[in-house]
C-alpha cells in the first residue's frame, strides 16, 4: 500500500512538472547584445562590493566550436568592450584597465585568457598590473536560434579564484552572428538570400584615406601642470622638444604633476605618439622617474585607463604608443611624478589622432 501511495505522488509530480509552460532558448533571450551587457554589469554590481575597485577586462573566448583552437574573435572583443562600457556605469571603479591593455600585457608574457584560471599565475598576473580582480569570459552561439549565451567570471587577485559570476542569454542580429565566426574579417556583401557564412561574396574593400588630426591642435577643456605652463611644439622656456637628445618639431610640453583633458566626443579611432622626458643625461636624481597614464572617459564622467608607459627616468629614450580611443567622449592624460619632483620636464611628441570614416 505504501508503495502503490509513493508511486502515485512520483506520477502526480510528474504530470506537475510536464502542465508547467516551457521556456524555449529564445523566449529567455528578449534582449539585445547591449543589454545582455548591461544585465551582466548589474548582476556584478550586486556580488562586488568593494567601495572603490581596480578591474581588468580580458577579450572574451569562443566555446560555440571546438574545431579551432583559436577562441579569439571580432565578437568577442565586441562583447568585452560594451562590457567595459556597461561596467563602468554600474560600479564604482577607480580604475579600468580595457582588454587591449590586458591582452597586450599577456601576449608579452606568451599567454592567453585560458592561462588565468591558474591561480597561481592569476594572481602574480593581476598584481603586476595592479588591479584587485580580473573579468574574463566566454560565450557560446546557438546559429539555429541567434541566441548567444554570455559567462563572466571574476577572478581574485588576492586568492587568484573564481569569486563572483555572472551569465545572460540575448539574441544576436546577423552583423554580429557573422563575426562570431570571423578571426579575420574581410568586407562582404551578398549577391543573393544566404543560408551559411559559406555562401557570403568576398568583395574589395575601398580603401579611404586616413584623416588625422595632432593633438596639439585641439584646446584642452581643462589643465593643471606643476610648474611653468602647457605649452604646445616647445618647452614653457622656449627651447625645443628633446627626448634624448633627439629633437621633435611636434608635441606638448605637460610638467609633472599633470593632468589635461580633452573633449574628443567619439571621432576619432587612434591616438599614437611617443612620450619621455627633457633630460639628456642618464643619472640617478631622477629616483623613481615619472610615468604617463592615459584615460578614456567612456561617459557620465567614467575614466578607464588604456594605456600605461613605464618609468622615464634621465637619459631614457622616447617610448611610443598607439591606443584605441573609439569610444572616448573625452582623453585624458595624466603624468605622475611618483615619490619625488625631480626630472619632470615631460612631454608628448607627435601625438596623432586618426578621424572615424
Amino acid at each position: 500500500m505504501e508503495r502503490v501511495y509513493g508511486k502515485a505522488i512520483i506520477i502526480g509530480l510528474i504530470h506537475y512538472i510536464i502542465s508547467i509552460p516551457s521556456v524555449s532558448y529564445s523566449q529567455e533571450a528578449e534582449r539585445s547584445l547591449e543589454a545582455g551587457c548591461e544585465g551582466i554589469a548589474t548582476q556584478l554590481s550586486g556580488k562586488l562590493q568593494a567601495k572603490s575597485l581596480k578591474l581588468a577586462v580580458l577579450e572574451i573566448s569562443d566555446y560555440s566550436s571546438e574545431e579551432s583552437n583559436d577562441k579569439t574573435t571580432e565578437l568577442g572583443r565586441i562583447l568585452a568592450d560594451e562590457l567595459v562600457n556597461s561596467l563602468s556605469n554600474r560600479l564604482t571603479i577607480q580604475e579600468l584597465y580595457d582588454r587591449k591593455y590586458t591582452q597586450k600585457r599577456l601576449q608579452e608574457l606568451g599567454k592567453g585568457s585560458d592561462d588565468l584560471y591558474d591561480p597561481t599565475f592569476a594572481k602574480q598576473f593581476g598584481k603586476s598590473i595592479g588591479v584587485d580582480a580580473l573579468i574574463v569570459g566566454t560565450y557560446n552561439i546557438k546559429q539555429v536560434s541567434k541566441t548567444c549565451r554570455l559567462i563572466i567570471k571574476v577572478i581574485d587577485v588576492e586568492t587568484g579564484r573564481i569569486n563572483a559570476t555572472s551569465n545572460t542569454e540575448f539574441f544576436i542580429d546577423d552583423e554580429n552572428l557573422s563575426k562570431a565566426f570571423k578571426r579575420k574579417l574581410p568586407v562582404q556583401e551578398t549577391s543573393k538570400e544566404v543560408n551559411s557564412p559559406t555562401e557570403l561574396k568576398i568583395v574589395e574593400q575601398k580603401k579611404l584615406p586616413i584623416v588625422k588630426v595632432a593633438l596639439e591642435n585641439l584646446s584642452p577643456y581643462y589643465k593643471e601642470v606643476g610648474h611653468c605652463q602647457y605649452s604646445v611644439n616647445r618647452v614653457c622656456d622656449g627651447s625645443a622638444l628633446v627626448i634624448a637628445g633627439r629633437s621633435f618639431d611636434r608635441g606638448i610640453f605637460i610638467h609633472a604633476q599633470a593632468d589635461v583633458r580633452w573633449a574628443l566626443d567619439k571621432k576619432y579611432q587612434q591616438l599614437s605618439g611617443g612620450v619621455g622626458i627633457k633630460k639628456a643625461e642618464a643619472d640617478n636624481s631622477c629616483g623613481d622617474g615619472v610615468q604617463f597614464i592615459f584615460l578614456i572617459d567612456t561617459g557620465n564622467n567614467n575614466w578607464v585607463v588604456i594605456w600605461k608607459s613605464r618609468a622615464h627616468r634621465g637619459g631614457d629614450m622616447a617610448e611610443y604608443f598607439n591606443v584605441d580611443v573609439s569610444h572616448a567622449v573625452n582623453l585624458r592624460i595624466v603624468v605622475d611624478t611618483k615619490s619625488n619632483n625631480m626630472c619632470d620636464w615631460s612631454m608628448v611628441v607627435n601625438p596623432d589622432l586618426v578621424v572615424n570614416q
